[in-house]
């Protein structure tokens, strides 16, 4: 049985890594973004373990001035190295529960699901939100399944009610808020903001769109 869930705030919820912007500029990327997102997560695929951690705690360091909460992808190692506060895992990491174990209650836990049977389970675990991907076609992950749609993500959230939805792939400021109509606790921006000529200025405006419907 799930563990009562704790409450978080999900609306603007951005991940980027050295894929999308350079690893000079995390920082700055970080202090553009704090003031409109409500959860940033660190993505890194391809180096160490120690410059991983590296990375993020300066980026911590940034974003706990404004109160805004890092999480760490796939690697519960590096969560716990830097302090983040919390890890989101993939269908084919270490499992929700043995991570729970390892950070312990008051660390944020999500899981990546990409189908109507994967959410239901995931809904039994103690973890603290899922992501829906994708909603749309991405260009942002290679392996990325074929795009729910959002009729898609309404299924997903009819069977997995009692969790908070966040969807992901391919959002932007033209879609956002379908995507939060359509049941979720919040959207997942990469490309829309790290692509952009102003990261402030993509973040502020997906954010004022989302808040139509979640304020």
């Amino acid at each position: 049985m799930a563990r009562q869930r704790m409450k978080h705030r999900f609306g603007l919820y951005v991940i980027f890594g050295d894929q999308f912007v350079k690893p000079e500029r995390y920082e700055e990327f970080a202090g553009e973004i704090s003031d409109f997102a409500d959860m940033v997560q660190l993505r890194e695929k391809n180096i160490s373990a120690k410059e991983y951690a590296r990375r993020a705690t300066g980026i911590k360091r940034i974003l706990e001035r404004k109160k805004v909460p890092l999480i760490i992808n796939d690697r519960v190692d590096v969560a716990l190295e830097c302090g983040a506060d919390g890890v989101h895992l993939g269908q084919n990491d270490i499992s929700v529960s043995a991570a729970r174990k390892i950070l312990g209650k008051r660390s944020i836990i999500g899981l990546s699901v990409e189908t109507r049977n994967q959410a239901k389970q995931a809904a039994q675990l103690p973890l603290d939100y899922i992501s829906a991907s994708p909603v749309f076609h991405t260009s942002s992950k290679a392996d990325a399944a074929n795009p729910l749609g959002l009729n898609g993500l309404r299924k997903i959230k009819m069977v997995a009610s009692s969790v908070p939805v966040i969807g992901i792939g391919g959002i932007n400021e033209e879609n956002a808020l379908e995507v939060i109509k359509a049941g979720a606790s919040g959207v997942a921006v990469i490309s829309a903001i790290c692509g952009a000529l102003s990261w402030r200025f993509a973040a502020r405006k997906i954010k004022e769109t989302i808040c139509k419907v979640t304020r």
